[in-house]
């Protein structure tokens, strides 16, 4: 059986990389933290967009900090 993963929009994948690149101080690895900081750029997004660019913000942040450390 193979499990694959979610799939996100480009939609999300290019927004989240803009934000990523942008601010990139301003996100962490918790999503709480980030979801709130999305929330708080003052972007009109809907509740699912914003928790899916922080999950994925968040995703990437992770993958960051491994390969770094």
């Amino acid at each position: 059986m193979i499990i694959l993963g979610r799939v996100r929009t480009k939609d999300i994948k290019n927004a989240g990389e803009e934000m990523w690149k942008r601010y990139p101080e301003r996100f962490g690895t918790d999503f709480e933290t980030t979801k709130r900081d999305v929330n708080q750029l003052g972007l009109t997004l809907s509740k699912r967009v914003r928790n899916k660019m922080a999950g994925y913000i968040t995703r990437h942040k992770k993958i960051q900090s491994r390969s770094a450390g």
